[in-house]
């Protein structure tokens, strides 16, 4: 069974490639293809993965896209993964290869469509530096989310889920948003489908490079409400 893992991937020269070591080392070793898809980048992300890829043999794949968006990433991973079971995580690490295997066994052992890993269910624990400010931004969302859509997850935005193929292949083509939104586009069309899927507990590790502004994360987050909107309305 080969498991692709999409991992979008915008100016992380820094950060990315512990991820592609652990992932290659520890991460079912033989069956998993590690699809990178650079978007966007401005830095050199791309040597970066070339060289973890000359040393890993064939687990990554290498896919780039002019335009940055993690949504847009994500659909094209989606579009050209091969596995038998296809999914996606942060390029930063944020999720360990023993949380990934979480959500692979909730499929395979629990009879899933799909898993995401979630930050705010019982026995989830959140480790490192996220400002409250980060927190509270993260809660409004979600409960905007909420109204909007009725989602029954407590957490949507954790950069790690999991699908069978033919889920993928059953909304992929309907997906739009190419922005941080493309999580609830994905949930959204999942729950249209009626698959069944698990929110699965998770140890998160905040890897950000960097405090987000109150500004900037007002703008980023402004964004998001309006393709929230955008896919609201579009259904």
């Amino acid at each position: 069974m080969l498991i692709s893992l999409i991992i979008p991937a915008y100016n992380e020269a820094q950060r990315i490639r512990r991820t592609l070591d652990d992932y290659v080392k520890d991460f079912y070793p033989g069956n998993v293809e590690l699809v990178v898809v650079l978007n966007g980048c401005r830095d050199n992300t791309r040597e970066v993965v070339e060289q973890a890829q000359r040393e890993s043999g064939h687990a990554i794949v290498i896919h780039e896209l002019p335009k940055g968006g993690k949504g847009r990433a994500i659909k094209y991973g989606f579009q050209h993964a091969q596995g038998d079971l296809i999914g996606f995580l942060d390029a930063d690490g944020s999720t360990s290869p023993a949380e990934y295997r979480k959500l692979v066994e909730a499929i395979l052992h629990e009879s899933y469509d799909g898993a995401i890993a979630s930050r705010w269910v019982t026995g989830s624990r959140v480790v490192g530096r996220t400002t409250f400010l980060r927190t509270l931004f993260s809660y409004g969302f979600h409960y905007f989310t909420k109204m909007l859509f009725w989602l029954p997850y407590r957490d949507t935005q954790c950069g790690a889920k999991l699908f069978r193929r033919q889920v993928v292949e059953r909304i992929v083509d309907k997906l739009t948003i190419t922005d941080m939104s493309i999580d609830i586009d994905i949930l959204v069309q999942l729950k249209r489908a009626k698959f069944k899927i698990r929110e699965v507990p998770t140890v998160w590790v905040d890897r950000s490079s960097a405090e987000m502004s109150g500004a900037k994360l007002l703008r980023a987050s402004w964004r998001m409400i309006v393709s929230l909107l955008k896919i609201r309305f579009s259904h």
